[in-house]
């Protein structure tokens, strides 16, 4: 690739952000946040209501923020096209045995990649 080509991408290439996702990855970060702030809602209602007295209340607090840094993580690597951060996490989702999710983070990586990547020179 020559470098006005390449010049040429680098000045049409949008900002990636959550508005320009395809409609697959929208559904999934939309699903993830509604599962996220439910258990959020849960969680915190069982803290409130029902402390358990064998378990501190700062374990609870510090799951419940797990899953909220996993959401917020998860948004920022898919929204901004992080394929490292798409890497890492689908890494994790298969160490912790979350086989479905690691297939859609994976899914998520190779489409990101794609769309980051410079188109392919022109053979003449």
């Amino acid at each position: 690739m020559n470098e006005e080509s390449k010049n040429e991408f680098q000045a049409t290439k949008k900002p990636f952000n959550f508005s320009n996702l395809g409609w697959g990855r929208k559904t999934y970060l939309i699903i993830i946040w509604l599962f996220t702030i439910a258990i959020l809602w849960v969680g915190a209602n069982d803290i409130i209501k029902d402390p358990a007295d064998d378990v501190p209340v700062a374990v609870y607090v510090l799951l419940l923020f797990l899953f909220l840094a996993s959401a917020c993580w998860k948004h920022y690597a898919i929204s901004k096209r992080r394929t490292t951060h798409l890497l890492i996490i689908g890494l994790l989702n298969l160490l912790y045995l979350n086989i479905l999710d690691a297939i859609f983070i994976f899914l998520f990586r190779s489409i990101s990649k794609k769309e980051i990547s410079p188109p392919p020179p022109n053979v003449t």
